[in-house]
């Protein structure tokens, strides 16, 4: 029943725009381009200053979602 209900509200979220992660998912694929251009840009550097600079580029972009989803979809989309 549980798994059910789970999978139900999983739906729901998909249908409502939103990930699994309770991101919009129109700030997810932002977080995606935007951290794929700090690879490029910033080869060398750290991660604290790719994600740096990929939540100042997202805060540009998406001024309407808040800083912690943004900080979520980053966690997300870069690389391990």
């Amino acid at each position: 029943m549980r798994k059910t209900l789970v999978n139900i509200l999983l739906i729901l979220l998909r249908w409502l725009g939103y990930s699994s992660s309770g991101v919009p998912l129109y700030v997810l694929e932002a977080a995606q381009l935007a951290t794929e251009q700090v690879e490029r840009k910033f080869p060398g550097r750290t991660g604290q200053v790719k994600r740096a600079k990929a939540l100042y580029t997202l805060l540009n972009t998406c001024p309407d979602a808040s800083e912690r989803e943004i900080g979520r979809a980053i966690e997300e989309c870069l690389p391990r």
